[in-house]
């Protein structure tokens, strides 16, 4: 099966099928080469994904460090874990891995979902950091807009639903 077929499993609902089928793939990726290394870390990242779908997160944040270990700059993998982080309960390393994963490379979803769990740990200072650096890069951004209304017109903390919205 190629890579594209079991990115097709996993889009399809079909998850633990895909995590088979990437699994198997990646005993024929050779280390050393820069395509396998490559073919290895989109195999991984499927797989880890695929585990996020299952809601087996602790899965997923094994598969993250290890692309982690090959890949120390790889900040999708950095807001993934992240994530899966948040999950399990483990907020202050879920904040860690969004720091990093914002400081290789900033986005939307990584510095308001940054800001939503500041503030739900109490951290408004921080929380506000994060919405003022995202609303000097995305300042069109209607959530980014929303959110900043909501922090700013309110003093109940913001949820955990509004983080997995801005993840998915």
């Amino acid at each position: 099966m190629k890579l594209i077929d079991i990115y097709r499993l996993q889009e399809s609902g079909k998850a633990k099928e895909a995590i088979q089928e990437a699994e198997l793939l990646l005993l024929n990726v050779r280390p050393g080469d820069i395509a396998e290394e490559r073919m290895w870390l989109a195999l991984k990242h499927l797989i880890a994904d695929a585990f996020i779908d299952l809601k087996q997160y602790q899965k997923a944040i094994d598969t993250y460090d290890e692309i982690l270990m090959r890949d120390f700059n790889d900040c999708i993998a950095w807001g993934n874990r992240g994530h899966c982080r948040y999950q399990v309960g483990d907020h202050d390393d879920a904040l860690s891995d969004y720091d990093q994963a914002i400081e290789l490379k900033p986005s939307e979803t990584t510095l308001t979902t940054a800001a939503c769990l500041s503030w739900q740990l109490g951290l408004k200072d921080k929380a506000r950091k994060y919405l003022d650096s995202a609303r000097r890069l995305f300042p069109n951004s209607e959530y980014l807009k929303d959110l900043d209304e909501k922090i700013k017109g309110s003093r109940r903390k913001l949820t955990g639903r509004t983080i997995r919205q801005r993840i998915r």
